[in-house]
């Protein structure tokens, strides 16, 4: 296998792999224009910390490394349902909003602030899903952990670009896969081939070259008749 060999193939079977990548790229922008819908994701900020007194000031290095140490079961508690079933029941009826919410919570490393992100397939209810988690969470946490305050950062606003699906992408996803198929099925084609194309192959083989016949098209062939039929006319009429 070599870089001339493949650029033979290639050009040997141009057709079936143009042919392999128009369909596969027509398949995949008919799933994601036609089948799959556009998701919205909105985020809001949230803070958790423990509110000292004055007496317990010393030790306030060593609570903010537990508030930090906190997140991860915030996170948790978060998507669980006994705060996504309260939310759900709230914004029943909303436009997009389905049995499962879609919940995301993540946070930088050693902060105490964490981001809500929501996805729906509207914008405006994504937003809702995302302040209406921090809400139930901000009441609930306190009881269910003690803690003192809970703060929302920055609410939630409608994104109206979609996250997904990616379309320049899921359309070259197609372009790719219908290239390698294309590739694939004219090595495969090539390689069943057991003709012999060359003086050369029959060499390796070692065999013996008797001659070459070629082949005459049925075009050449008619243009020669006309030909000759044309010089017999021509004959008959000088006698």
């Amino acid at each position: 296998m070599s870089f001339s060999f493949l650029g033979l193939i290639i050009k040997r079977h141009l057709k079936l792999i143009l042919s392999s990548i128009v369909f596969f790229v027509a398949i995949s922008s008919f799933i994601t224009y036609g089948v799959m819908r556009p998701k919205y994701t909105s985020t809001t900020d949230l803070l958790v910390n423990q509110k000292l007194s004055k007496s317990q000031a010393a030790i306030q290095s060593q609570q903010v490394q537990a508030d930090v140490q906190r997140v991860y079961t915030y996170k948790d508690i978060i998507t669980s349902p006994v705060i996504q079933n309260t939310v759900k029941k709230d914004l029943a009826g909303e436009p997009g909003m389905t049995k499962k919410t879609n919940i995301s919570v993540f946070s930088q490393q050693n902060s105490q602030v964490f981001s809500v992100s929501a996805t729906a397939n509207n914008p405006y209810t994504a937003s809702d899903i995302a302040n209406e988690t921090a809400k139930v969470f901000q009441n609930k946490i306190k009881k269910m952990m003690d803690i003192n305050s809970v703060t929302i950062v920055s609410k939630a606003t409608p994104v109206l670009k979609p996250t997904s699906p990616h379309y320049m992408l899921n359309i070259l996803a197609g372009l790719l896969i219908g290239l390698l198929i294309g590739l694939g099925a004219s090595l495969l084609s090539e390689f069943n081939d057991k003709s012999v194309k060359n003086v050369d192959y029959l060499e390796d083989l070692g065999l013996n070259n008797l001659g070459l016949i070629y082949e005459i098209d049925k075009s050449d062939m008619k243009i020669a008749t006309n030909k000759h039929g044309r010089r017999i006319d021509n004959h008959e009429r000088r006698v």
